[in-house]
């Protein structure tokens, strides 16, 4: 008997699906395909409620997380090719596609690498040079539309002079004064006109530049987040790597020079991680005198910061160097660890000892690192 490979129950002799799973799997990717693109141009959809819908179809159809991550992809690329067909090159419906890069299905790396979506981003800068040359040309024209309006003004003046000055002789050299300060004032307020559209012509060009210089700022402000993000990533998944090889009980290999660092290693111990800007807190602890002249118990109370320095961490040893304290605790003298959301936490086996605390930022790591160390020194010993 096989089993059906939508739902795993018996599909009968040499079958491997039965028909009603097989339509309700190939309808519910058409559903997550259509409700997708629909989603994607739509601004009024929720992404949350969007990303539940389509998480509920698949369930209830059988597809997987693989096949739901390419369904969505199918369906925003179906909407960003439906944009583009119809030419729709907006700032709002580029807000609206891109928008679903915060949906759980999809990531910034797949918009970047996206070809649909580069060829959308280039249609739409086609779309914009294509509205600043129109722009231009209806300028030059309204400019060359008044220069003729000018000129055939001028025209008809000098032709009113003349038949004027035939007409009347005894007039001729109030008439000329008369035109002589026309044609200044005319002269003068074209003058003005052209000062005025040569300001506004270099005001949308400093405009244009400061448009673009802030594009190409955020296009670089982009790429350095993409390329943290990704250095952040890679530094997380080497942390784990350590984290597990430890555990396993395999060779610690570690590409840390101890000559860049001002720790004294001793023989047999290697330098496994090296926390810069690392905080030293330690209890505070507080007797009193007491009325009698004796002092009371001591009593603690939180923690206070000590120093600032670099913490180490090696196969037999916790190292701190900072301006004012320098020490290392063996971790044979540790009797508990704490985990902080910034740090890690430590307990001498000393009844009077101050509890000790590290702060490196990356609480998680640094306490998996040091708890899987001291078991891997305790085994050794």
């Amino acid at each position: 008997m096989g089993k059906c490979k939508y739902c795993g129950r018996d599909a009968g002799f040499l079958r491997s699906v039965h028909r009603e799973c097989k339509a309700v799997y190939e309808l519910g990717t058409v559903r997550i395909v259509e409700l997708v693109q629909q989603g994607a141009s739509n601004p009024s959809v929720n992404i949350q409620e969007l990303d539940s819908q389509v998480v509920l179809i698949a369930t209830n159809s059988f597809v997987q997380d693989e096949e739901v991550i390419r369904l969505v992809k199918k369906g925003w690329e179906l909407a960003v090719k439906q944009s583009i067909e119809k030419r729709d090159f907006t700032a709002k419906t580029e807000r609206e596609l891109s928008r679903l890069a915060d949906f759980r299905f999809l990531t910034q790396h797949f918009l970047a690498r996206s070809v649909i979506w580069s060829k959308y981003l280039d249609g739409r800068r086609r779309a914009e040079e294509r509205k600043d040359r129109l722009s231009s040309k209806r300028k030059l024209a309204e400019s060359l539309s008044k220069r003729k309006i000018a000129q055939e003004a001028t025209s008809i003046r000098i032709d009113l002079v003349q038949v004027a000055t035939a007409r009347k002789r005894r007039l001729a050299q109030v008439a000329a004064a008369r035109e002589s300060r026309l044609a200044k004032e005319s002269a003068e307020r074209e003058r003005e006109q052209q000062q005025k559209e040569a300001k506004h012509r270099r005001t949308q060009a400093l405009q244009e530049a400061e448009r673009q210089r802030i594009l190409k700022q955020e296009e670089t402000e982009q790429r350095l987040k993409l390329v943290r993000e990704e250095a952040e990533l890679n530094r997380r998944r080497m942390q784990e790597k350590i984290i597990k090889s430890i555990k396993d009980g395999r060779q610690i290999t570690s590409n840390l020079s101890v000559d860049e660092t001002p720790f004294n290693l001793q023989r047999s111990e290697t330098l496994v991680w090296v926390f810069t800007n690392a905080e030293y807190l330690q209890e505070q602890i507080v007797r009193r005198r007491q009325l009698s002249g004796f002092y009371s118990s001591p009593t603690k109370y939180g923690m206070e910061l000590v120093d600032r320095g670099t913490m180490g961490v090696t196969t037999k040893h916790l190292y701190f160097i900072g301006n004012s304290e320098r020490f290392r605790i063996e971790y044979d003298n540790i009797v508990a660890f704490k985990e902080y959301p910034d740090g890690v936490g430590v307990a001498r086996g000393a009844e009077q000892s101050r509890h000790q605390k590290f702060v490196t930022g990356e609480g998680w790591f640094v306490y998996n690192l040091v708890t899987a160390l001291a078991r891997l020194y305790y085994r050794s010993d």
